[in-house]
């Protein structure tokens, strides 16, 4: 079969009409059942997108979020067999879909839901201990550039929205009817020991981590933070992020 039939099979499916490959259906019956399959694909789609982004689905309930997704779908159909990673850039589609801008903070829950399924998904890292750290001479611990561990997700947010996110995540009340007033928010997103994580960064903290994660060695990420934060204390948010195992050992011995 030509090229052109298997890319008028795939624009049917995917929603968008198909003038070449209604004309090359021989029975009228073959039209209803290319539609059922076309449905199917949709439906699969759209549910794969309500388990990546539940909170979206839980803010918006599903029949606000059954039009978004299938609008999204038809613009970004999936393009491997899996549907588990499905929904990248979601966040934006969110963004700009019309109806949405009534809530504002929704394209950074999609944000934060998209975070945590990929650090869900993440590969496995070593991650940076205490006892790792305690073995190395100042200079050398100066010069380390551990980065961050490679399910950690860094993100800068335009609304508060976290805790409230939490909450959907971890199945406690749900909140429809939000009242927020815009604020910059930094969230870390990361998986250090199997179960995924969440945290709110302070300015500083962000900013120390950002610079890490661009590879940055721990002397030059705190002085870079200290410019811009003079508050800001370097062992505390080392310590912390060792403690919480946030950042990667892969470059330790």
């Amino acid at each position: 079969m030509s090229r052109q039939f298997y890319d008028g099979f795939a624009d049917l499916v995917n929603g968008a009409a198909s003038e070449p490959m209604a004309l090359r259906l021989e029975r009228p019956g073959q039209a209803g059942r290319l539609a059922v399959y076309r449905n199917n694909v949709a439906s699969a789609a759209i549910e794969a997108l309500r388990a990546a982004y539940p909170v979206v689905n839980a803010v918006t309930g599903s029949r606000f979020f059954s039009p978004m997704a299938k609008a999204f779908w038809r613009r970004c159909p999936p393009r491997t067999r899996g549907l588990s990673g499905y929904g990248d850039g979601f966040a934006n589609h969110v963004a700009g879909y019309q109806p949405a801008r009534m809530l504002p903070y929704l394209a950074d829950i999609a944000r934060l839901d998209r975070a945590w399924i990929e650090a869900h998904h993440a590969a496995d890292g070593h991650v940076c201990r205490p006892a790792q750290v305690a073995a190395l001479s100042p200079a050398s611990l100066a010069e380390l550039t551990p980065g961050l561990h490679p399910s950690a997700r860094l993100l800068d947010l335009s609304w508060p929205i976290h805790d409230i996110w939490q909450r959907h995540r971890s199945g406690q009340s749900i909140e429809r009817d939000l009242r927020l007033a815009a604020e910059a928010q930094s969230v870390l997103v990361w998986r250090p020991y199997g179960d995924v994580r969440s945290v709110v960064l302070d300015p500083g903290s962000a900013c120390f981590l950002a610079s890490l994660n661009e590879g940055k060695a721990l002397a030059s990420a705190s002085e870079h933070t200290l410019v811009r934060y003079p508050d800001f204390d370097p062992a505390a948010a080392f310590g912390a992020a060792l403690s919480a195992g946030y950042l990667s050992g892969a470059l330790l011995p």
